[in-house]
């Protein structure tokens, strides 16, 4: 069985769609993972965070030869938050853990500890950008992250702890209310307002913040 998650991978100043397919052989003695779509060293190695995440929280690691291909292949794929949604098509290729109709729609970011715990990432505001206007309804983000995404309107952000949170929201065992941000609650007064110019080299800072302005017009 092929199981589809889909992600984000940030590109300069934003974001680009990643589709993540797993299938797993399910047989043979040795346990290989081959991830492949031009991924850098940080996603190679999302293997063995994801391996002991998948043990600590007590999900079946596939056995045999599984491969994950990121879409689209001639396009390299940079960072640790891949992890997650690899996660979770790992347990849905080997498992009934949840409906795969509940991936629908649906786009995951998040690096793994060890432990399976979610950690924090980078340019989940461009990212939830990105969903909304690829037509997904909810995003899953590090539990950190969701109030920069909530900026975003017309999609559900869904703060995740763990990978057991994530499980148990997609198969319907756990209620988590979407993150809705204010953005005139982020910022005081006027005197707090910053000028595009202070920015100088943060290219990626100017773009979440020009996203952030035209969301709350939107």
């Amino acid at each position: 069985m092929i199981t589809k998650t889909f992600s984000a991978s940030i590109q300069g100043i934003d974001a680009f769609l990643v589709e993540i397919e797993v299938k797993s052989t399910q047989s043979g003695e040795n346990d290989i993972v081959s991830i492949v779509g031009l991924p850098d060293a940080a996603v190679r190695e999302s293997r063995e965070r994801v391996k002991s995440a998948l043990l600590s929280c007590h999900y079946q690691h596939p056995y045999g030869y599984t491969v994950v291909n990121l879409a689209p292949a001639d396009v390299k794929k940079e960072g640790a938050m891949f992890d997650l949604p690899i996660a979770i098509g790992m347990i849905g290729a080997v498992s009934d853990e949840y409906e795969h109709s509940a991936l629908h729609k649906t786009m995951i970011v998040g690096e793994l500890a060890l432990d399976g715990t979610v950690r924090p990432g980078k340019g989940t505001l461009v990212v939830a950008d990105l969903a909304k206007k690829q037509g997904f309804n909810r995003l899953l983000v590090p539990m950190e992250n969701a109030l920069e995404a909530g900026l975003v309107t017309g999609i559900d952000v869904i703060g995740i702890s763990s990978l057991t949170d994530a499980i148990d929201f997609l198969s319907g065992e756990k209620t988590i209310a979407p993150t809705r941000t204010n953005p005139s609650n982020l910022i005081s007064n006027d005197d707090d307002l910053l000028d595009f110019t202070d920015l100088k080299g943060q290219e990626i800072v100017r773009r979440g913040m020009e996203v952030a302005a035209s969301t709350s017009v939107s």
